[in-house]
């Protein structure tokens, strides 16, 4: 029988792998076998911006941030105006979005995105990580107790969970989620793939770069500090990172 005579068809083209899991259980003489059908949770992450803000902003210096979604694939280091080669033809943002904010630029600050760079429309609203991820409070709750990471290490890969401020101070290399309920401090070429929420405010050093989208929720005006950063919005690395670090979901069961 061919693949597309199944009933269910089987895909392989699209979507995330359906794994079988088989559990035997034993006790005295009984003996019973379930089989589980499970898949990764896919997170279509709502983030309005490759920078997505919600106090004023000044960006100075070289920093870049561009909204166009990004190819996957895309080299690490790239800025620009030389991602134009990575763009995707749908999905595109502005390069920062705030919610009725001022957004200054100064100096080199390079911002790109579509339907226009700076977006800082007083109807925006600001998207709680729950409201972001599509998830009810009591799952992120869940999520995060369970985190990968507490606390900053290398490589910073997984779901990372920092109470209080983070502190970067060397090259760190990261995927997945990184939710921070202070502020960050980062220096050095911090590269991350994926979708870094704060709370706090942020302050940027040296050349950090970012392949997904960063939200700052921010504690007072202008006080985040942009330095020499590239931020790439891209929603398949978003979903990428992300959905390989959730919790499974259960499809279906059955005795054996």
């Amino acid at each position: 029988m061919c693949i597309r005579d199944r009933i269910p068809p089987e895909n392989f083209a699209s979507g995330f792998p359906v794994e079988v899991i088989t559990v035997t259980g034993e006790s005295a003489d009984g003996r019973r076998v379930i089989q589980a059908e499970v898949t990764k949770r896919m997170m279509i992450c709502r983030t309005l911006g490759a920078l997505y803000v919600d106090k004023a902003v000044k960006l100075t210096g070289n920093c870049a941030f561009c909204g166009h979604n990004h190819d996957l694939n895309t080299p690490v280091g790239t800025r620009p105006n030389g991602c134009v080669a990575w763009h995707l033809p749908t999905g595109n943002l502005p390069g920062v979005t705030s919610t009725g904010d001022d957004v200054k630029t100064q100096g080199s600050a390079d911002i790109l995105g579509n339907p226009q760079p700076i977006d800082d429309d007083a109807g925006n609203p600001f998207y709680s990580l729950a409201e972001v991820l599509g998830m009810s409070d009591a799952e992120v709750a869940q999520i995060l107790a369970r985190a990968d990471n507490t606390s900053i290490t290398d490589p910073l890969d997984g779901i990372t969970y920092i109470q209080g401020d983070a502190n970067i101070n060397s090259n760190l290399v990261g995927k997945g989620l990184l939710y921070i309920t202070g502020d960050l401090h980062a220096a050095g070429s911090f590269i991350f793939q994926g979708l870094i929420y704060v709370e706090g405010d942020v302050h940027f050093t040296g050349t950090p770069w970012v392949l997904g989208s960063m939200i700052v929720r921010g504690t007072s005006d202008f006080n985040f500090s942009s330095g020499n950063a590239g931020v790439l919005y891209s929603k398949d690395a978003i979903t990428n990172a992300l959905s390989g670090y959730m919790p499974c979901i259960v499809l279906s069961w059955r005795e054996m």
